[in-house]
């Protein structure tokens, strides 16, 4: 993909996204990274409050993001990170799956346009048909219906959250919905 239409790709009117390389930043970024997601009160939701990953240490986020696809999602106003996004579970030319996570300032407008951008990126730069999300949170069940995903399936008591049993939903959105991809990014 060219970089001028890419560059148009990953910017929107509120933030633009950035895909991480490694070399490509700052060798100081990573940690930095973790260490906002590692001291917002949501992390224990973006991980399914799974005690294992609370628990991580930055060195640990680092082989984590050995097998993911990582993107920064930055205000464009302040230039500040306003949050993440990780595709996962990666078949190419197929499919993904996604996660996300907003600094809590950057839920709604701005969550959703960056959210829309990663999705038109994994579209048009990977070339899958389709990219899923799963989470037992209604909040990003919400989030994802709001950016035209669809619940697909629900399983019942799949997570355990807590000591109990919640159900996880599963969202998709397809590259072939009827929205049109790389249009305008005015959200």
């Amino acid at each position: 993909m060219e970089t001028k239409i890419l560059e148009q790709l990953l910017t929107g009117t509120h933030v633009r996204v950035w895909p991480y390389a490694p070399g490509l930043y700052s060798p100081h970024l990573l940690p930095a990274l973790w260490k906002l997601l590692a001291d917002s009160p949501d992390l224990p939701k973006v991980f399914w409050n799974n005690p294992q990953i609370a628990a991580m240490v930055v060195t640990d986020f680092l082989k984590l993001i050995e097998n993911i696809l990582l993107l920064i999602v930055q205000d464009r106003a302040t230039e500040e990170i306003a949050g993440l996004g990780w595709f996962d579970n990666i078949l190419w030319r197929h499919r993904a799956s996604l996660t996300v996570w907003y600094r809590r300032e950057y839920w709604g407008i701005a969550a959703r346009e960056g959210t829309r951008i990663m999705l038109d990126y994994g579209f048009q730069a990977h070339g899958w048909h389709s990219i899923w999300a799963y989470t037992p949170w209604h909040t990003a069940v919400r989030h994802g219906e709001a950016i035209g995903a669809k619940v697909v399936a629900m399983l019942p008591g799949y997570a355990c959250i807590h000591g109990k049993a919640r159900d996880v939903y599963v969202l998709k959105k397809d590259a072939c919905d009827g929205r049109e991809i790389g249009g305008s990014n005015h959200y």
